[in-house]
């Protein structure tokens, strides 16, 4: 059996990573599981994760190990009520599959969707690693901050909402390729600009509308842009057409495969503020427009004013987006590449470290504890 083919056989992990269904949980999952094997080749590694969609596919084409996890659907309108109600039986299934694959670490991004599986670790004493990816932190980072052994930040402000020192700040990993883009300069724009537009893995409506309505206001300078445009499956028919309709060069996808390349190519990128996109900026110093998710509770927004300080992105609210404002916007950055610094010199910190390094680090470290005790110690505490 392939190892990207779902894995349901028992036996014994030193780490389990555990992400929901969203880019910006499974891609930092990836990184750090990609780095753990090249720190240590000889480490058994499982996802638990999403049964379908484009999670599942991500993890499938990195070739990892996946064993489905059952996923919950909250009403965020009952808040922390909501999502309660869900713990007990998430937190019972969990331990049920703890029994099966005997775990050394849990290593989590933390999201609703994932919490009952780190507080299942908890209980059964197994050591948790979690990542709090937002600049404010969501409920099941607040939830399980007393319980886990340590929680790394994609932001280094976030620590002072929690009282505990188990806190370090790494970044949000991303894979490496975004590093390397980080260093060497897009393509000459000579006549053209090429717009990368990432609407989400779920697809997000307003953004891909947006981009449709301002092609007329860009007729004048049709010619100066070539576009990338991730759609999401649901729009995808009619934005290919609003291309075609006003003749305007564009690749128009459901899904991009390569993200890293298509980074490479981009002068502009046009994208959500979730933390792993950020993250992904930051790393391959790309400019961009960053129209935060008003679904997001204004996470997305506290995420993308922490990299439009550095200068490399300017922030269009939502609430306010047009085609219009889209387009002025575009061309104010294609008149004035001045007004978003494209600084090509990714200078690693923490001793040229990546986020994921670090994080792959304190994976090792918390597996030193579990070095010798028997896997009864925890497991017979059911």
């Amino acid at each position: 059996m392939k190892k990207s083919q779902v894995l349901h056989a028992p036996g014994t992990y030193d780490v389990l990573v555990i992400v929901d269904e969203t880019g910006s949980s499974v891609y930092p999952g990836i990184a750090v599981a990609q780095e753990l094997k090249r720190q240590d080749p000889s480490l058994s590694l499982l996802f638990l994760g999403p049964q379908q969609g484009v999670g599942s596919r991500v993890i499938h084409q990195e070739d990892l190990p996946l064993h489905p996890l059952p996923q919950r659907k909250f009403q965020q309108k009952f808040g922390i009520l909501n999502f309660l109600s869900h713990l007990p039986g998430g937190v019972y299934h969990a331990r049920q599959l703890f029994k099966k694959f005997h775990p050394r670490l849990v290593f989590g991004v933390s999201t609703r969707l994932t919490a009952s599986t780190l507080y299942a670790a908890y209980l059964l004493h197994i050591p948790t690693l979690i990542l709090e990816a937002n600049y404010q932190p969501g409920l099941a980072t607040q939830l399980l901050s007393k319980a886990v052994d340590c929680i790394i930040l994609g932001f280094q402000e976030t620590a002072s909402a929690f009282s505990r020192t188990n806190t370090i700040y790494t970044g949000t990993p991303v894979r490496k390729e975004f590093y390397l883009i980080g260093k060497i300069s897009p393509p000459d724009k000579g006549e053209k600009q090429n717009i990368l537009i990432i609407s989400g893995t779920r697809g997000n409506h307003a953004i891909n509308q947006a981009a449709i309505d301002a092609l007329p206001y860009l007729l004048p300078v049709r010619n100066q842009f070539v576009f990338v445009h991730q759609t999401g499956s649901g729009d995808y028919p009619f934005v290919k057409q609003g291309y075609e309709r006003e003749g305007f060069r564009a690749e128009v996808v459901e899904y991009i495969d390569d993200m890293p390349k298509m980074y490479a190519k981009a002068h502009l990128v046009i994208c959500q503020g979730g933390a792993s996109t950020i993250a992904e900026l930051q790393a391959s110093r790309r400019p961009a427009i960053i129209i935060p998710a008003m679904a997001a509770h204004k996470q997305q927004t506290y995420n993308a004013l922490g990299i439009q300080d550095t200068g490399l992105a300017r922030i269009i609210a939502e609430s306010r987006l047009s085609g219009e404002i889209l387009a002025k916007a575009l061309q104010n950055i294609g008149n004035h590449p001045e007004t978003v610094p494209q600084i090509w010199t990714n200078d690693l910190e923490f001793g040229q470290k990546t986020a994921a390094e670090q994080a792959a680090q304190i994976c090792l470290q918390l597996l030193e504890r579990t070095i010798g005790r028997p896997l009864e110690e925890s497991y017979g505490r059911i």
